[in-house]
């Protein structure tokens, strides 16, 4: 489970922005690769030592894995869970000669690519290769949204049939189903509205509305088509901001409509599914914030501050 969104400032500051929802304790640390850090993305690869550097919340397995981050061109990207949909072996066709792990996409696509047209690029050459996460037990399936430093947006999916590639998107991701449903889907809810009903008479009675009733119907669930439907609600109708940091706030502000609180998801296997941290990445500024369930006080980091020709990975505190 995870919800992103994607919002702009009136000073054009470009924000892409996730909860991270899961039932497995990541416990993170923020963690930047400078450009010669040896990086793998398979077991089989070499370790590469040339490419871009870029930072994010990191979990140490048998290599770091990101769900997330941003790099020293502005790109940003986010990892969401796409049970039961993402086929890995549509990539097995794909002509190019590196192989990856899912979980290592991120990290790859943030070393290896400037623009959303190198990501596409990237998606449509490398072949992805899905195995068991050492310590988690699990094939993580999953899809992905990228921004970059203008403010555009891309999704991708491997659906059975076709990579696909979105980029004219709501500005909203959640998990499955794919993203055409979602969309279908936000068909139900055109109705919704921020104005309140006005009076109404019934039988020579005066009837005055509660306030608040114009998102009456809004889904108030947390599946992801529920928390899909209100986070879209919420980013369409709430005030846009004049600066990166008032509309991190803002971000704060619409992921918290659907975070979720321990206890609340209780998975088959007994296991508590909650928003373990959100992160906020502004593409045009190189900037990476996070904050956590358990402390809620945002974290502030920016490229510009470390030293990008080096090739020790710092982890940050």
């Amino acid at each position: 489970m995870c919800t992103s969104i994607t919002l702009n400032s009136l000073n054009n500051d470009y924000i892409l922005a996730r909860n991270m929802d899961f039932s497995f304790e990541l416990n993170p640390f923020m963690a930047f690769f400078p450009r010669n850090a040896a990086l793998t993305y398979h077991q089989d690869c070499k370790p590469d030592t040339n490419h871009y550097a870029f930072m994010g919340l990191s979990k140490k397995l048998d290599t770091y894995v990101l769900a997330d981050g941003i790099n020293e061109h502005g790109l940003a990207g986010a990892a969401l869970y796409y049970k039961g949909y993402a086929h890995y072996d549509i990539t097995l066709a794909n002509l190019g000669t590196e192989t990856i792990y899912p979980e290592h996409v991120i990290s790859f696509m943030l070393a290896k690519c400037r623009t959303l047209d190198d990501v596409e690029k990237s998606f449509k050459s490398i072949r992805i290769e899905p195995r068991s996460i050492p310590g988690m037990n699990i094939v993580p399936p999953l899809h992905w949204i990228f921004r970059d430093s203008l403010g555009n947006d891309m999704i991708v999916e491997l659906n059975q049939h076709e990579i696909s590639i979105i980029k004219d998107t709501l500005g909203v991701m959640a998990n499955s189903p794919d993203y055409n449903w979602h969309l279908t889907h936000t068909r139900l809810f055109t109705g919704l509205t921020t104005h309140q009903s006005t009076d109404s008479t019934f039988n020579n009675t005066l009837v005055k509305p509660f306030g608040g009733d114009g998102a009456m119907g809004l889904p108030g669930d947390y599946t992801s088509p529920s928390r899909f439907i209100r986070a879209l609600f919420n980013l369409q109708n709430s005030k846009e901001e004049q600066t990166a940091n008032e509309t991190i706030i803002r971000a704060m502000h619409i992921l918290g409509t659907v975070n979720i609180p321990k206890g609340i998801i209780e998975t088959t296997t007994k296991a508590i599914d909650y928003t373990q941290y959100s992160t906020y990445m502004v593409t045009n500024n190189l900037t990476y914030v996070y904050r956590l369930y358990s402390d809620l006080i945002p974290r502030h980091y920016n490229l510009n501050d470390y030293e990008w020709d080096t090739n020790e990975i710092k982890i940050l505190e």
